[in-house]
């Protein structure tokens, strides 16, 4: 019987338990592919399972190979595997309804080892219509029959055999729950033929689309899902509420821009399980009927594009109290301090903007030793206009200023001295952030000088501000934007450091010299303010700055204070800050000497420059590609996974970052992973490469035929590609075909002489 059944028998290991299944015929299934049943239990919830086949009549030993799962039923506790057709041998099925009680039946449990044979069992049926367990109890048309066997019996999701070797049910073991010992179990059989054809395709049916919150809120972070079928390639699509494409915002929460235009598309590879997420962090997406348009194979000349949709809810609170300000603001009460929001500003934007501010207090306060005894107030416009219309009512012209810090003015009619903001102006949460903070340092500044703070020498005042937005910014769970822009600065202002193009200090000290200033020269004078505060902090320590600053408020000459501070003259300070600039590593060449380093052998440098280009831009997928690569050359293979993890999480349309993970896995002789790997890679990019790298982890996992199908395809793509003929040569030796191998040998021989 052992013998018989042993070409059916598949051993199947999940995520958390392992059990049996056999090859089964499914009518409606693909012909270009086997089909296993087995307990849904066993998989859980995973979409691709660990199979033991038996061996074909290439192979001495079973091979260990991906499954896919193909439907399930949680109900009936039945899951259907889909794998390549191999000419699998279906199991023959007899009828449960002809069992009488005392019959003898036969179970197969896996052995000790993971070969085979398998045990086979004997038992005897206790109850031809034994009552379903209670999770089971709905199934219909479920038949049961409960068995006793000789001894306990490891045959989970194995089959029930009669003594014509055909199989009459599946086995389940069943815990018996009435307060008896987890020792004492039920051995049930489900008859499941006739139930295949109901157990539920895997996304077989209309697209899922889910949304977490699943009544998101305006201004708040929504994670979204798509269930397609499993390893589909989609391209999504966000429309606001007027139908107009929106800019796909990045998980590191940035924009990026393509031809100058931010990308408004992106492309997703459907897991094993169909599933594709993505998280929109859309702080200035208003309320109402949002569109997810999806294209399927995009690619494709036929694609086609389909449309989801979604609500985003305003910020559920009391009506709120408003002001005017030549525009209406609503106010949202907060703790220590409101916020005023205009139009366009959803409420959500508010009430985390105001949690923000705190946060900002709290963080400078440690880093700085100083907080005011009383927090502005902020007031958000929802653009330009609004922004505009706010200013002249206050009497202010900030120019070309996103923001700016109204100072407290007992004097002023209309005086509403606090933090205000363009919100439109940000691409990201967290650019907003910075401004945030940027404006708040400002009346930190103000509060330390003792009110003093629009007398101060900008660069003093600026420098403070910007120093005070990255540090923040640094701090936050997504600093990539941050790092981009503080690098940017730091290497324009080092470039005019070498080409002596940078003001002198004294000259940024003027206000009006710096309100007058244009173009280039304002990202200049900004980014010197900033790098000359870092140098003071960082030469110097915090707290002189702080002191600084103080001792400003009261005495109101830089030379003075400054020396003081630090115990150096003014010159002597900006003479060492130039010296400073010069020493300062251009971040751009970071990259370049990792790949430089790299491609001379070096590998631990290499990793070195690659590990600083990652920390300025964490979201740089090909850095962490590079990095990977040479941790590889270091054999550092756990290392590389982890960096390719990354990049791929980057770029999960890029196919190779999964090539490389399939590469490392493949050297680490984890080869089930790695076909996975080269799986994706194919689908995302054919080539005559990942072919062979596939057909080579199939070979190390004795599929043979598989093998030579991918080393075929290979040669199909690229004539010339002489790996492909190696690979196919070895293989057809395994196989005992010395005429194919010889003639494959004599390809590669041909094409590369270090075949011959």
């Amino acid at each position: 019987m052992a013998a018989q059944l042993k070409p059916s028998l598949v051993g199947v290991t999940g995520e958390s338990s392992a059990g049996l299944g056999f090859f089964v015929d499914i009518r409606d299934g693909s012909p270009s592919s086997d089909y296993i049943l087995t307990k849904r239990s066993i998989i859980s919830d995973d979409c691709r399972v660990t199979l033991q086949l038996p061996p074909t009549q290439f192979e001495t030993l079973g091979s260990s190979i991906w499954g896919q799962v193909y439907a399930r039923d949680d109900i009936l506790d039945l899951a259907l595997i889909e794998i390549p057709a191999r000419g699998s041998e279906s199991v023959e099925w007899g009828d449960l309804g002809e069992v009488a009680v005392g019959d003898a039946v036969f179970a197969i449990e896996i052995g000790e080892s993971d070969r085979q044979p398998y045990n086979v069992v004997e038992g005897i049926v206790r109850n031809a219509d034994a009552p379903a367990p209670h999770t089971m109890e709905n199934a219909p048309g479920a038949r049961f029959v409960s068995v006793d066997f000789d001894g306990a019996t490891d045959s989970q999701g194995g089959p029930l055999v009669n003594l014509d070797g055909r199989v009459l049910g599946i086995n389940f073991t069943i815990v018996d729950a009435e307060g008896k010992p987890t020792t004492q179990k039920t051995n049930l059989s489900l008859a499941p033929e006739r139930l295949l054809q109901e157990i539920r395709r895997l996304n077989q049916g209309a697209t899922i689309f889910t949304t977490t919150p699943s009544s998101p809120i305006a201004g708040r972070p929504v994670t979204f899902a798509i269930e397609k079928q499993p390893y589909q390639k989609v391209e999504v699509t966000l429309l606001d509420p007027t139908g107009q494409k929106v800019a796909w915002i990045y998980p590191e929460d940035t924009i990026k821009y393509k031809d100058g235009q931010p990308i408004t598309s992106r492309t997703f590879a459907a897991d094993a399980c169909g599933k594709i997420e993505w998280m929109r962090r859309g702080f200035r997406d208003s309320p109402g009927e949002w569109t997810v348009e999806y294209t399927v194979d995009p690619d494709t000349p036929n694609a086609r594009t389909d449309t989801l949709r979604y609500v985003l809810n305003e910020l559920g609170s009391e009506p709120p109290e408003r002001v005017y300000m030549w525009t209406d603001l609503n106010r949202y009460q907060g703790t220590g301090s409101d916020v005023y929001y205009s139009e366009l500003v959803p409420a959500a934007l508010a009430a985390d903007i105001q949690s923000q501010l705190v946060h900002t207090a709290d963080f400078l306060q440690e880093r700085l030793g100083v907080r005011p005894d009383e927090i502005q107030d902020v007031y958000l416009m929802g653009n330009r206009t609004l922004f505009e219309q706010v200013e002249r009512y206050m009497g202010i012209d900030a120019g070309f200023e996103i923001g700016f810090y109204a100072i407290p003015c007992h004097q002023c009619l209309q005086a509403r001295p606090g933090l205000y903001i363009q919100t439109d102006a940000h691409d990201s949460e967290n650019g907003l952030h910075l401004t945030l903070a940027h404006e708040y340092a400002h009346s930190l500044v103000d509060y330390v000088s003792n009110q003093k703070g629009e007398v101060l020498p900008t660069w003093v005042n600026e420098g403070f501000a910007v120093w005070s937005e990255y540090e923040v910014g640094l701090s936050s769970q997504r600093p990539a934007s941050t790092y981009q822009s503080m690098f940017y600065r730091a290497d324009l202002v080092r470039s005019a450091a070498l080409t002596g193009d940078l003001f002198t200090l004294p000259s940024l000290e003027s206000r009006l010299s710096w309100g007058n200033r244009a173009g280039d020269e304002v990202s200049l004078q900004y980014g010197q303010a900033y790098m000359a505060m870092r140098y003071l902090i960082e030469t110097y320590g915090a707290s002189s700055a702080v002191s600084m600053i103080a001792d400003l408020g009261i005495r109101g000459t830089l030379q003075i204070v400054l020396e003081a501070a630090t115990g150096v003259t003014y010159r002597d300070f900006e003479r060492g800050f130039n010296e400073w600039l010069k020493d300062e590593e251009p971040t751009s060449s970071y990259y370049q000497k990792g790949r430089e380093y790299y491609d001379a052998g070096e590998y631990e440098e290499a990793v070195n420059q690659f590990s600083i280009v990652v920390g300025i831009n964490p979201g740089r997928a090909i850095a962490f590609r590079y990095r990977g690569r040479a941790y590889d050359k270091l054999d550092e293979q756990h290392t590389a996974i982890e960096d390719y993890d990354e990049s791929i999480r980057l770029e999960p349309s890029n196919q190779t970052g999964f090539n490389l993970r399939g590469i490392a896995r493949y050297n680490l002789q984890e080869y089930q992973e790695a076909v996975k790997d080269f799986d994706q890679a194919i689908r995302l990019n054919p080539s005559a490469v990942l072919y062979t790298n596939r057909g080579s982890s199939y070979y190390r996992l004795h599929q043979y035929q598989l093998a030579i199908q991918d080393f075929n395809h290979a040669i199909t793509i690229d004539l010339s590609y002489a790996p492909a003929y190696n690979a196919r040569a070895s293989t057809y030796k395994k196989l005992g075909k010395f005429e194919e191998e010889q003639s494959s040998r004599a390809e590669a021989c041909s094409l590369a002489s270090r075949y011959c």
